[in-house]
């Protein structure tokens, strides 16, 4: 304030912030426009009482600093600091009191500061509530990750679950080809054994080659084996067709003293290697169960061409069954055609024989 009078009184004139002057009495010795468009409705002029600010500050905002304020314009002390934020009429405004001194710090008056803020306040408004809305986004992918976390750990129990499912559906087809193979090789290695035993005395020589076709029959197991644990069993009948399989099936059995005939339709489609694979599977098993179980001396297989479909009728004349329990075998005649969206039932009078008869879509 150390100016020349008419220097100062335009330089606090001119100002944009808000300045208002008040000397040791408490009235109003300079004010500028900024200050009475700041300040609403209040138009201080020069020699108006403080108290004319400070009632306007009382009744025109609603902070807890207002009061504070208004008691220091008023000469009341305080300790608290000498400056506050107000909301006059819509505007976000600073104000702030300084003490004026003249020679050897003699007091000599207040100046008042009223700078407008709104626009930084609307700025701090703005990053406070994206703030919040940050906070908010990130508590929902707080939420979200717990989420994920979990899913994460359901998917790892899946794929716990899925490999367990493989691991025993590997399990499960290696071990229906190895009971099919061995079961009925073993079946049929012990009908020609027997055979072989019993023509040693009469005729050695048709035992001699009863013994060649239990080695060559071994040999055979024992390469079906090696590809059913490879998984390539099903790659051999890829280059064969069903009627060649079912006389390789007839030529086995041959020597076991039991008779196996079949008929194929004339009509039969082509059919794809697993529908070769499962008609050849059942008619082989049930051939094991007729001679382990029935003790039967002629099994027929009718082979028909259906609707879309495979019908498969085997019959034996061996011991019947009042009550059917599904073993291994039968079991496994199931689930290959299932596997395949077909049907196989099971049927004996309780006396003599026992039929199965499938349908196999095509």
């Amino acid at each position: 304030m150390n100016l020349i009078p008419v220097a100062a009184r335009h330089f606090i004139l001119n100002m944009s912030d808000g300045i208002i002057i008040i000397d040791d009495e408490n009235l109003v010795v300079g004010v500028n426009e900024s200050a009475n468009k700041l300040f609403p409705g209040l138009s201080l002029k020069i020699y108006d009482s403080v108290r004319k600010l400070s009632a306007y500050i009382r009744q025109n905002t609603h902070e807890e600093c207002a009061n504070k304020l208004a008691d220091m314009l008023e000469g009341i002390k305080t300790s608290d600091k000498k400056k506050g934020n107000l909301t006059i009429a819509g505007k976000s405004v600073n104000m702030e009191i300084r003490s004026l001194t003249g020679p050897n710090q003699i007091s000599a008056g207040k100046m008042i500061i009223v700078e407008d803020r709104t626009e930084e306040q609307q700025l701090l408004d703005e990053i406070k509530n994206k703030n919040e809305l940050l906070v908010r986004a990130n508590e929902r992918l707080t939420q979200s990750n717990c989420k994920l976390v979990e899913a994460n750990k359901r998917l790892e129990k899946f794929t716990e679950t899925i490999e367990e499912l493989a691991i025993s559906r590997e399990r499960n087809r290696v071990g229906r080809e190895v009971h099919d193979t061995i079961g009925h090789t073993l079946t049929l290695l012990i009908a020609l054994v027997e055979n072989a035993n019993s023509k040693l005395n009469s005729n050695r020589n048709k035992a001699a080659e009863i013994l060649d076709e239990c080695i060559e029959l071994s040999r055979k197991a024992l390469n079906d084996i090696r590809m059913s644990l490879n998984g390539t069993c099903e790659e051999t009948f890829k280059r064969t067709n069903l009627e060649e399989w079912m006389n390789y099936l007839v030529k086995t059995n041959s020597a076991s003293g039991v008779n196996v005939e079949f008929l194929l339709s004339e009509d039969i489609p082509a059919l794809d290697s697993s529908r070769i694979m499962v008609i050849y599977r059942i008619c082989q098993e049930s051939i094991t169960n007729a001679i382990r179980h029935g003790q039967a001396k002629k099994v027929s297989i009718i082979i028909k061409n259906q609707k879309n479909a495979i019908r498969l009728y085997i019959f034996n004349d061996g011991k019947g069954c009042t009550e059917i329990k599904k073993g291994y075998g039968l079991t496994g005649m199931e689930e290959r055609v299932n596997k395949l969206g077909g049907s196989i039932s099971f049927g004996s009078d309780g006396e003599k024989g026992f039929n199965i008869i499938a349908e196999i879509p095509i």
